[in-house]
C-alpha cells in the first residue's frame, strides 16, 4: 500500500483541503499519516465551527501521529507533503537529521516570499543560507509570470517546480437550487479591502437594493443601504452569499492575493462577482465571462447598476463562474494533479 505523510497548515479554508486530501486517499486506497497537532486541531475546528464531522478521519487508512514518530520513520513514506507555516524550516532541518523520504514536496503559498519580504529578519537570513535542492515545490499562482528565479536561488531546479491555483471545497460550497428571492448584494472580506471606495458609490446610487457587508472591520458611519454583518458561522455565511444578487470585492488597486477565496466561494455558488482589477485577480477572473472587473468609482457605480438590473447577465456570468470553479479551482482537481505528478 502507498503511504504518505501530510503536515497541514492550520489556517482558514485549508481545513477543507485536509478533509479532501484524506477523502481522496481513502477512495484510492492510500494510507495517510497526518501530523497530530495541526491535524487534530483541524478536525475539531471542522466539527465545532462548521458542524462537519467527517467519518473519513475515522478510518484504518488514516492516522494522526506526532512529528517525532514521523521523523524516525520518514524513509518509509512514498510521499511527504508539507504546507508552509511558521515551523516549516525547523521541520525541514529536522528531517535532514533523520531518514530522508522518497519524495518531499512543499505546497508553497508564502514561505519563500516571506524569506525576502517578511518581518522576521533573522528567519529570512537563515532561510537564505539553506539549500533546498532536495525539495519539490508546488507554488500558488499570484501574478503572471511568477518569479521562478526566486526558487533557483535556493537550489530548486526547474523540473522540481510545479504550480497550482488557489482551490476550495466545491462540494461544500454548492448552491441550494431553492434560493430565497432577495433584494441585496454582498461585499465580503477584511484584508486589503477599500470599503470607503464602495461607500462613496453607494451614497450616489438611487437603486433600492441593500448591501450586506461581511467583515471584521468596524466603521464609524455607513450609507443607509448598508448592513454590517460581523463574524458569521460558515453555514450562514454560505447562505447569505448563495441568496444574494451578486458579490462586490472592493480591493485596493495594488497587487495582493487577498480576495481570491471570496471570489472562488461566490463563483462556486454560482453568484457573479464584481472585483477591483489587479494583476493577481487576472489569473482567476476572465472579465465578462466568470466575473466582472471594475477600475474606479465611476466604473463601479456603472457595473453595480448593471448587475442589479440585468437578470440575464447575472445568470450567465454566475453559471460560467460555477463551471470554471468546478473544473479548474476545486480542491479535488488540485489533489488529483498533485498525486498524479508525485506518486509514480
Amino acid at each position: 500500500m502507498i503511504k504518505i505523510f501530510f503536515a497541514p497548515e492550520n489556517i482558514s479554508f485549508d481545513w477543507f483541503l485536509v478533509k479532501d486530501i484524506v477523502k481522496y486517499c481513502r477512495d484510492k486506497g492510500i494510507h495517510i499519516d497526518i501530523e497530530k497537532d495541526n491535524g487534530l486541531s483541524i478536525t475539531h475546528t471542522l466539527k465545532r465551527q462548521f458542524k462537519i464531522t467527517p467519518k473519513i478521519f475515522k478510518n484504518q487508512q488514516v492516522r494522526f501521529i506526532p512529528l517525532s514518530y514521523f521523523l524516525k520513520n520518514s524513509d518509509k513514506y512514498d510521499l511527504v507533503i508539507f504546507q508552509d507555516n511558521l515551523f516549516l524550516l525547523g521541520k525541514i532541518i529536522s528531517l535532514r537529521l533523520f531518514r530522508k523520504p522518497k519524495r518531499l514536496i512543499l505546497i508553497d503559498n508564502h514561505f519563500f516570499d516571506h524569506s525576502k519580504k517578511g518581518n522576521f529578519i533573522p528567519t529570512r537570513k537563515f532561510i537564505k543560507l539553506q539549500d533546498f535542492s532536495d525539495i519539490d515545490v508546488c507554488y500558488t499562482h499570484y501574478y503572471k509570470p511568477r518569479d521562478i528565479s526566486m526558487y533557483k536561488k535556493y537550489g530548486i531546479v526547474k523540473n522540481k517546480i510545479q504550480s497550482r491555483y488557489y482551490s476550495i471545497d466545491t462540494d461544500y460550497f454548492k448552491s441550494n437550487n431553492k434560493k430565497t428571492p432577495s433584494n441585496y448584494f454582498v461585499s465580503i472580506g477584511t484584508t486589503h479591502r477599500d470599503y470607503s471606495h464602495l461607500f462613496k458609490v453607494l451614497k450616489k446610487i438611487s437603486l433600492k437594493i441593500q448591501c450586506k457587508i461581511i467583515t471584521q472591520l468596524s466603521f464609524k458611519k455607513v450609507p443607509n443601504c448598508v448592513e454590517i454583518l460581523n463574524f458569521q458561522p460558515l453555514h450562514k455565511f454560505k447562505k447569505i452569499i448563495d441568496n444574494s444578487l451578486f458579490v462586490v470585492i472592493p480591493l485596493h488597486s495594488y497587487r495582493t492575493t487577498a480576495g481570491i477565496t471570496s471570489f472562488l466561494i461566490a463563483s462556486s455558488l454560482g453568484v457573479p462577482s464584481l472585483v477591483r482589477k489587479n494583476k493577481v485577480m487576472e489569473q482567476y477572473l476572465k472579465d465578462e465571462y466568470n466575473g466582472i472587473f471594475y477600475s474606479n468609482k465611476t466604473d463601479l457605480e456603472k457595473k453595480i447598476k448593471l448587475l442589479a438590473t440585468n437578470f440575464l447577465k447575472r445568470k450567465k456570468i454566475g453559471k460560467n463562474a460555477q463551471k470554471e470553479t468546478e473544473t479548474k479551482y476545486s480542491n479535488i482537481k488540485f489533489i488529483e494533479k498533485l498525486f498524479k505528478k508525485n506518486l509514480k
